[in-house]
């Protein structure tokens, strides 16, 4: 505003310095008209610093809607990946053995020793303690605690978990537990167990909390217990469970 009003006031000084010069003698006008071509270069300048506050106007606005597009364009990828991940629980769902409810993961435990996670739906939505949690990659793990809007999962990498399987290969049973440092594992494996990398992990469906072939994972290596009286293999979990954002829990039938 302030230059708009800087160059109307030079245009009207140029116009009273120009209707001075024309009555005048040759070197007269030639005295005014020095001040009068500085007032025009002056105006210039003005008009270019004007045409410089709206260029950065423009440009400012242009980053908005750059920025604004950008946050909708990954608002969009989110939701596409959300209703993928959906929709294979879904899937899922209607393949599993008994009802299943989808519930978030809100919440993870920031211990290495204590590997769970927190869903958003608890007793009021069906949710019960040893209720299995499952993705369609695989077995997550179990429900360990239960409010009435929430529930406590721990992983299959917990110590505290347990879970009958048996190898699909040779219908090799054992126990899968976790570990401390957030592996698991099967124990109590014959010594002499067909066993081998690669080898796939199923729920056995012994007792009543998993039900039969369930996939776990794959065994990654063999080792023997320092007393040589059993062997042990290392499983990798089927489950992405560092990267948990919905999961299904199967209900009681």
């Amino acid at each position: 505003m302030a230059s708009r009003r800087l160059l109307v006031l030079s245009a009207l000084i140029l116009i009273f310095l120009i209707g001075i010069g024309s009555h005048l003698p040759s070197a007269g006008w030639q005295a005014v008209s020095w001040p009068g071509r500085g007032i025009a270069n002056l105006a210039q300048v003005l008009g270019d610093v004007g045409g410089f506050h709206r260029l950065r106007a423009e440009r400012d606005a242009l980053r908005a809607d750059v920025a604004r597009l950008s946050q909708e364009l990954t608002d969009a990828r989110e939701a596409t990946q959300e209703n993928r991940r959906l929709r294979s629980l879904i899937e899922l769902s209607s393949a599993a053995p008994s009802s299943m409810t989808v519930a978030r993961v809100i919440g993870r435990s920031p211990w290495l020793w204590s590997q769970s996670i927190v869903l958003d739906q608890g007793r009021r939505q069906g949710i019960h303690p040893d209720a299995p949690v499952v993705v369609p990659d695989g077995l997550v793990g179990r429900v360990a605690e239960v409010g009435e809007r929430t529930a406590r999962a721990v992983l299959l990498t917990d110590p505290n978990f347990r879970a009958g399987v048996i190898l699909e290969r040779t219908r090799q049973e054992g126990l899968l537990t976790g570990t401390p440092d957030g592996r698991c594992e099967i124990t109590y494996l014959p010594i002499e167990a067909d066993i081998q990398p690669h080898d796939v992990v199923l729920t056995a469906g012994i007792g009543v909390i998993f039900p039969k072939g369930l996939r776990v994972g794959e065994v990654t290596s063999i080792r023997e217990d320092p007393s040589r009286s059993y062997r042990i293999a290392a499983v990798r979990p089927y489950a992405a469970l560092s990267n948990l954002e919905e999961v299904g829990c199967l209900l009681a039938q």
